[in-house]
C-alpha cells in the first residue's frame, strides 16, 4: 500500500462542483491488509481472522516456508528469493500470501547477512522483502536505526516511493522493540529519523500494532482509538491503518468502518481512513474490479467515494496486479465527474511513474 493523501473539498448546490484536493504520493510498503487473511465478499468484511504469529515471531512454518527455508540453506538466499518472486509473482490470487514468504526471505536475509542483505531485496510484493529485513534488524535493540534510514537510501532517493517503502518498514522493526506496547516509545523514536522519514514510520508502526498488538490495547466503544489521542502529526498514518484494525478485531462491516471514520473530529483521520478503505477494496474483492468499484460506492458520499476509488485504482499499480493496465483506468472512470476522473488518472499515472510500472 501506497501513500495518498486526499483533502475533503467544498460542494456548492446547484452550481458546477469545484474540487480542490492535494494529491501527495507518498507511499508504503506494506499493505494493511497483507498481515490479514481477507475473505473476499461483495458488500460485507465480516470474520476475518487475524494472521497465526509462532512464539519466535517467524511468520509461519508451513510446507512453503518450509520449501523457502530448504532453497535457502542448500542454495543460498538468492536464490530463495528467486524461487519465491517465480513462484508467486503475478498471480493476484497469491498476492497476499507472497507478501508474508517475502517477509520471511528478509528475515533470513538480516540473520545471515545483516542490514548490507538489503541488497538482494527487491521492490516484489509491495516491498515485503525490505519490510521483514528491517522489522528483525530491531528486533532487539535500535543501535542500527540510523544505518538502516542510510540504507533505504539505496532503495531508491528521499521523497521517492521506494525509500518511504523501506522506511515503513524501519516503523515495523521500531514498534517490535517496543513488543507493541509503548506506542509513544515508538513514535517518539520515528521522530529521531531524518527530515521527511518519520511520516513514513509513523505508518509502519501503526501497521505492526494493528498486526501485533494485545487484544486489550484496542477498544471496541471507541473504534477511532488511538488515533483520537496522539498527536496531530501522528494522526494521518494513525488513521490509515483504523480499517485493519476494525475488519481484524472488531469484525465490523465495510459500511460501518466508513461510518466510524466519517464521526472523527479529525480530518486527517477521516481522509487517511477512507483512503485505506480503496486499499482494502483490492483483497476484500479478490481483486475483482467491478467489486471494488461497488464497495466504493457504498460510501454514499461523492468524495469519499472519490478517495476510496482513487486508492483502489492506485492500489493495483502499486502491488502491480496482473491486468491492471486495464482495470486500473475503469475504476477511474467510474467516477461521474470529470475533475474526479482526471484527478484519479492522473494519481494513477504519478504511481505509475514513481514505482516504475510499465
Amino acid at each position: 500500500m501506497y501513500y495518498y493523501k486526499g483533502m475533503r473539498s467544498k460542494i456548492q448546490k446547484n452550481n458546477l462542483i469545484t474540487i480542490v484536493l492535494a494529491l501527495t504520493l507518498l507511499t508504503t510498503s506494506l499493505l494493511l491488509s497483507l498481515y490479514l487473511n481477507l475473505i473476499p465478499s461483495q458488500n460485507k468484511l465480516n470474520n476475518i481472522p487475524r494472521p497465526t504469529i509462532s512464539p519466535n515471531r517467524s511468520i509461519g512454518n508451513t510446507a512453503a516456508y518450509n520449501a523457502i527455508k530448504k532453497i535457502a540453506d542448500t542454495e543460498g538466499l538468492d536464490a530463495a528469493w528467486k524461487y519465491v518472486i517465480t513462484t508467486y509473482g503475478q498471480d493476484n490470487a497469491k498476492q497476499i500470501e507472497a507478501h508474508d514468504f517475502a517477509h520471511y526471505v528478509g528475515q533470513l536475509l538480516f540473520e545471515k547477512k545483516g542490514l548490507t542483505g538489503i541488497t538482494i531485496c527487491t521492490t516484489d510484493f509491495a516491498f515485503g522483502c525490505y519490510h521483514g529485513l528491517l522489522d528483525r534488524a530491531f528486533r532487539d535493540d535500535l543501535k542500527s536505526l540510523s544505518q538502516a534510514e542510510k540504507a533505504c537510501r539505496v532503495v531508491g532517493p528521499p521523497k521517492s516511493g521506494p525509500y518511504s517503502s523501506c522506511i515503513h518498514g524501519i516503523g515495523h522493526g521500531v514498534a517490535s522493540f517496543y513488543k507493541d506496547q509503548d506506542l509513544n516509545g515508538a513514535l517518539t523514536t520515528c521522530d529521531t529519523l531524518p527530515e521527511g522519514a518519520p511520516q513514513f514510520c509513523y505508518d509502519g508502526v501503526f501497521m505492526e500494532f494493528s498486526r501485533d498488538a494485545l487484544d486489550d490495547f484496542y477498544k471496541p466503544k471507541d473504534p477511532i482509538y488511538p488515533c483520537d489521542s496522539v498527536g496531530p502529526q501522528y494522526a494521518y498514518a494513525c488513521g490509515r491503518n483504523l480499517p485493519s484494525v476494525m475488519m481484524s478485531r472488531f469484525h465490523m462491516s465495510f459500511e460501518d468502518i466508513a461510518k466510524a471514520c466519517q464521526r472523527s473530529q479529525v480530518r486527517d483521520i477521516r481522509s487517511s481512513c477512507f483512503t485505506a478503505l480503496g486499499f482494502q477494496t483490492l483483497y476484500s474483492s479478490g481483486s475483482n474490479t467491478t467489486e471494488m468499484i461497488k464497495l466504493c460506492e457504498t460510501l454514499n458520499d461523492r468524495e469519499f467515494e472519490f478517495e476510496c476509488k482513487s486508492a483502489a485504482a492506485g492500489e493495483l499499480i502499486f502491488q502491480n496486479m496482473k491486468n491492471w493496465q486495464t482495470d486500473s483506468p475503469l475504476i477511474c472512470n467510474s467516477l461521474t465527474d470529470p475533475d474526479q476522473k482526471r484527478m484519479c488518472s492522473e494519481h494513477s499515472l504519478s504511481i505509475q511513474k514513481n514505482y516504475s510500472r510499465n
